[in-house]
């Protein structure tokens, strides 16, 4: 039987001509989303302030399993696709697995990112609608406003903790509010200031638009984050800091001496 090789390329005629919708082919569905501002589940209008409406009404389809990839779209993605499929021999063997295992590569596109498959779709139903701009989403601005939210939920936990587990709560609530201030920091603007302001409003997804030196309203500003992507974020950095305290080690470039100053001319005797 022929190896298969490391990496599998397919031809631009085969590149998939559709999306593939997950959710139509689960048997339990996710949890719907839920709108902040009713606590109630999101409807597709609902989406409009943040996507397209082509792309609201995917997003909200549990039951169409394929659409269509707009033609334009298909025309961009040839400057980079189709990706290669990569086989992990190397990893197979230091498992010692009998499964195969493969993984896309998608660097090799301007980006360097996966995610300029989903933005070259975004832009083109943009333009479709006659939208003439377009906002991006960015960890710097919900970010900050989502982890402030979450400051009251964590402190609840205080009266029924102690010793570390209290120390460790109180560390977490207090490294909530680094974010938002440092977004406003980067805007030169006081970031205690905006810190206070946010929390005094007692509202959901109340921030600062540090773009516009405004607060604001984010989900209808379009100033919006996945909450998967932020809630990993926290875990990931506090994954990080339990093995810092449990092993006491961390491992780090070491500080090289600076070089030698050159020494000085020598006196030409007053020559100009």
């Amino acid at each position: 039987m022929k190896e298969i090789p490391h990496r599998i390329y397919l031809s631009e005629d085969q590149i998939p001509r559709q999306w593939y919708n997950l959710r139509a082919d689960m048997k339990e569905k996710p949890d719907p989303m839920i709108n902040p501002a009713t606590g109630k589940p999101a409807v597709v209008e609902d989406l409009y302030p943040v996507f397209c409406e082509e792309l609201a009404r995917q997003e909200m389809d549990d039951t169409t399993p394929y659409f269509d990839i707009p033609e334009p779209v298909l025309e961009f993605y040839k400057m980079y696709r189709p990706s290669p499929l990569i086989r992990a021999y190397n990893l197979e063997k230091y498992l010692g697995t009998p499964a195969k295992i493969y993984y896309k590569f998608e660097g090799n596109n301007t980006s360097g990112s996966h995610k300029l498959n989903s933005a070259a779709a975004q832009a083109y139903y943009a333009k479709e609608q006659g939208l003439t701009s377009l906002t991006t989403e960015t960890g710097a601005g919900q970010w900050g406003t989502a982890y402030v939210n979450a400051i009251a939920a964590v402190e609840k936990l205080l009266p029924e903790l102690e010793g570390d587990e209290k120390t460790g709560v109180r560390i977490i609530a207090k490294a909530l509010t680094e974010p938002v201030k440092q977004i406003a920091v980067n805007a030169g603007i006081d970031g205690s200031v905006v810190l206070e302001k946010i929390k005094e409003s007692g509202k959901a997804g109340y921030g600062f638009d540090a773009y516009k030196e405004t607060y604001c309203d984010m989900i209808p500003s379009g100033i919006v984050d996945p909450t998967k992507v932020t809630r990993s974020a926290l875990e990931n950095a506090a994954s990080i800091a339990s093995t810092l305290l449990t092993t006491e080690a961390l491992v780090a470039d070491k500080p090289q001496p600076p070089a030698p100053a050159a020494p000085a001319a020598p006196d030409m005797g007053g020559m100009y």
